[in-house]
């Protein structure tokens, strides 16, 4: 756990209580939003996504709590990474420059 909490501040982010105390398998398919906006500068850095549309992104992905009354609301990282792909794969293609010899 100190290891998570101290790599979380190696890299600018503010470990949240959901991000360091996840499951023993990692495998959640959920992450707290609180946790998702904690991250958004850094992914926005390594994807070259602006942070607008990455929180636009986990604003449509997250999703309420269980038949309302249930649990907390949580944000899909399946779907949220998956949208993130296809906006970086369109970025890219925005700022490609084609370099042709003359």
């Amino acid at each position: 756990m100190k290891k998570r909490f101290h790599s979380y501040k190696r890299t600018a982010i503010q470990p949240t209580a959901a991000l360091v105390y996840t499951s023993g398998s990692g495998l959640d398919p959920h992450i707290t939003v609180e946790s998702a906006y904690a991250q958004i500068a850094r992914v926005a850095d390594a994807r070259g996504i602006s942070t607008d549309q990455i929180a636009a992104a986990i604003d449509k992905h997250t999703q309420g709590r269980f038949w309302g009354i249930f649990g907390e609301p949580g944000v899909n990282v399946l779907n949220l990474n998956r949208e993130l792909d296809v906006l970086q794969a369109c970025v890219s293609k925005i700022n490609k420059v084609d370099v042709f010899f003359n």
